[in-house]
């Protein structure tokens, strides 16, 4: 899934930031990371979120931009992406997360995705990136996370948090 993290060689940059050892020999991508803390710390508190633990490092995985695992306390996201992009992917993970912690997805390995208490069954027509976004979860973060990050980029801007960020419902 992921390659970087072996967790003797990597960083913490602040309390809940950790890079791996491929992002911090890179400047380009620690520099990155840095631009990325302040996005990180209103996200959460946008989201009225208990702290989450982000991770960067090379994501193997093609077609992945972040995950969020277990229970919503952590999120590992993709440096090789541009800013923008990894932006959306946090925001996107960050929208997992809350769905985690008040407890709108669990997950089961018996029975697999729970939303809002009930199994959910994907229909039988979808398969593979179809079926994926056809899920309740995934439907209610992609309809969230570009509008959580003008969001957080105007609070950032202003300097104002006033109301939490408002989760909109999927249609």
């Amino acid at each position: 899934m992921m390659d970087g993290f072996c967790y003797s060689t990597d960083k913490y940059l602040n309390n809940r930031i950790l890079v791996s050892s491929q992002v911090y020999n890179k400047p380009e991508w620690l520099e990155k990371v840095i631009k990325l803390v302040d996005f990180i710390e209103v996200c959460e508190k946008a989201l009225r979120l208990k702290p989450v633990e982000v991770r960067f490092a090379s994501l193997k995985e093609k077609l992945a931009e972040g995950f969020s695992f277990e229970g919503g306390r952590h999120i590992e996201i993709d440096i090789k992406l541009d800013v923008p992009i990894i932006k959306e992917a946090i925001a996107h993970e960050m929208i997992h997360c809350q769905q985690f912690q008040t407890g709108k997805v669990k997950f089961s390995m018996k029975y697999g995705v729970y939303w809002k208490g009930e199994i959910y069954k994907p229909p039988e027509h979808l398969r593979g990136m179809a079926a994926y976004r056809a899920e309740p979860h995934e439907k209610e973060a992609f309809a969230n996370d570009r509008k959580l990050v003008k969001f957080v980029d105007n609070i950032i801007k202003t300097g104002k948090l006033g109301k939490p960020y408002k989760i909109v419902k999927a249609k």
